[in-house]
């Protein structure tokens, strides 16, 4: 049922709760229209191939009810939550098994020849890392290292050289721990295939690295990519974007309306950071905060 919410009614809506209906409405759609989609794109990618694959549980909302029910209100709230969990864990499902059943396997040598092999392989781990670094910091074991080392420098290496131990403090300051000795060995590889070149560096004793020619595909290797991968990698990028993004959640809570008002604005404060864990903990604690709200029998619209 649809309500007008700019009618003048008592209680009023103040904007706090109708943000959090539009929000709650906003991921239920996307979820809805989405999640079937994702399955066609699923079937198109592996065929016969069984492989799991997580889905984002439905999140329904009744308009009415949100507004004047406090119970139902933190069921919704609740489901949501549990649904953004869901579509972590999906993301997940979909990169891992990218990596070590497609790339890792035979079944991508179906789809590209030998001189397309690695060009194809460079070109998914680039897509995925440059638009969802945030995914693998906070998941390390999805993606191979050596891909991650190449993709997260790429864009930078393509403008200036850049010195081994910069690629090191960088990607340590994401959390992930490794040699200079390694990553030296898969600049080397890349030398090798002729997309990177070494020089002396213009400041430093320094050897230099820098990207000298992009990755690209035959004819039809580029519209296999564009017609099998890239869709499904699309999706995912977009899923990550649209259901963890709650920014219009960060709104005045106004003070005199909502008892431990602190806690509800520090919270909503949170909802400025789009990603995963800050939308996760924003729904997560709204719907502890209703809780405790019901529980001591307090009001709030």
């Amino acid at each position: 049922m649809n309500i007008n919410l700019n009618k003048n009614e008592n209680p009023p809506i103040d904007k706090f709760l109708r943000t959090m209906l539009k929000v709650v409405k906003e991921k239920s759609s996307i979820i809805k229209v989405q999640i079937p989609r994702l399955h066609k794109l699923w079937i198109q990618f592996w065929g016969k191939t069984q492989v799991e694959l997580k889905t984002i549980r439905p999140v329904f909302v009744d308009d009415e009810r949100f507004i004047s029910d406090l119970k139902y209100r933190i069921e919704v709230v609740r489901k949501l939550q549990y649904a953004m969990n869901d579509g972590y864990f999906a993301v997940k499902s979909i990169i891992e098994p990218i990596f070590n059943k497609y790339i890792d396997s035979d079944l991508i040598s179906e789809d590209f020849t030998s001189n397309d092999l690695v060009a194809a392989k460079l070109m998914i781990s680039d897509l995925i890392v440059g638009a969802l670094l945030q995914f693998i910091v906070l998941d390390k074991s999805s993606i191979p290292i050596p891909y991650i080392i190449i993709a997260k420098n790429k864009a930078l290496m393509k403008i200036k050289a850049l010195s081994i131990s910069r690629i090191v403090d960088d990607l340590k300051k994401n959390g992930f721990e490794v040699s200079n000795e390694y990553v030296s060995s898969v600049l080397n590889d890349m030398i090798e295939l002729g997309y990177i070149s070494r020089e002396k560096g213009i400041d430093s004793d320094e050897i230099e690295y820098k990207f000298v020619k992009d990755f690209s595909l035959s004819v039809e290797g580029q519209k296999k990519f564009d017609q099998k991968i890239k869709p499904l990698l699309e999706w995912t990028i977009a899923i990550w974007r649209s259901l963890f993004n709650i920014r219009s959640l960060d709104t005045p809570i106004p003070i005199n309306d909502y008892p431990h008002h602190e806690f509800l604005e520090e919270t909503v404060r949170r909802a400025s950071t789009q990603g995963f864990l800050s939308a996760h903990n924003v729904m997560e604690n709204i719907a502890n905060y209703y809780e405790i709200i019901l529980e001591k029998s307090l009001k709030v619209p």
